[in-house]
């Protein structure tokens, strides 16, 4: 199992080695630590870690809160900040950029712990919602695009999983305004889907709709079937029990 990096970003050097070690011995993996804000953002562009634990105030007039905000305008990393100040101003003002916890030092392991996997859930749980949201974006570019070619053409539209949509008439993939590229085959296969969306298409009317008269046998359609879901977001074709296969909304 994968191990979730984390960077620190802290100016006593020895607080953030006594991080560093906290870390390891809870499981995770020190990307690196940087003292203030030019090495921190040194460290993002050769790697970018799953958390980022972050001094709200560093030496030499850097500031945590502003550096947070700058890598959340270029990054989609989680930032826990840590503090020697409890005072509800500081609060506030790290609060500007949004963090993903807040420690107050010193503080034990198991806060620490607790905090980061906290963290890392609820990340994952924004990143699941923009995803989904970036669909529905997606999937509304391709009805109006689609909307506005049907006024010289009618079109057959399928909506498909993730925001993906299958115009029948012209045999192509949209993903929001972007063509997937597929063979004639792959569209044949995507015509035979899509002609019967959210239900088992059997292997035999693949096979048929795809090689006519010439059938291949079903090690070519499975070649084919695999080529074609590399293209395509996972889960939207899957196999039922050898019977046949489903294309999902």
């Amino acid at each position: 199992m994968k191990k979730n990096s984390i960077m620190i970003v802290e100016d006593e050097s020895i607080i953030a080695l006594n991080i560093k070690e906290t870390l390891f011995e809870l499981g995770y993996d020190v990307l690196g630590i940087a003292s203030n804000s030019k090495k921190a953002l040194k460290l993002l562009e050769d790697a970018t870690p799953d958390l980022i634990l972050m001094d709200v105030f560093l030496k030499d007039g850097d500031n945590g809160v502003e550096l947070a905000k700058l890598i959340n305008g270029k990054y989609d990393i989680p930032i826990i900040y840590l503090t020697a100040n409890s005072e509800l101003r500081t609060i506030a003002h790290a609060g500007e950029s949004s963090p993903y916890g807040y420690l107050v030092k010193p503080f034990k392991a198991t806060d620490l712990q607790s905090n980061i996997e906290i963290a890392l859930q609820r990340f994952k749980q924004d990143q699941a919602q923009k995803n989904q949201l970036d669909s529905i974006k997606n999937l509304n570019v391709s009805l109006q695009t689609k909307i506005q070619e049907s006024e010289t053409h009618s079109t057959q539209l399928v909506a498909l999983k993730d925001g993906y949509m299958f115009d029948r008439n012209e045999k192509t993939l949209y993903n929001g305004q972007k063509i997937i590229s597929l063979t004639q085959r792959e569209k044949k296969v995507m015509d035979t889907l899509c002609a019967n969306v959210g239900h088992v298409t059997s292997i035999e009317q693949i096979e048929t709709a795809v090689w006519s008269d010439e059938p291949a046998g079903y090690a070519a359609l499975r070649s084919l079937l695999f080529r074609l879901r590399a293209k395509l977001p996972e889960g939207m074709i899957t196999n039922s029990s050898g019977s046949g296969y489903k294309i999902h909304r």
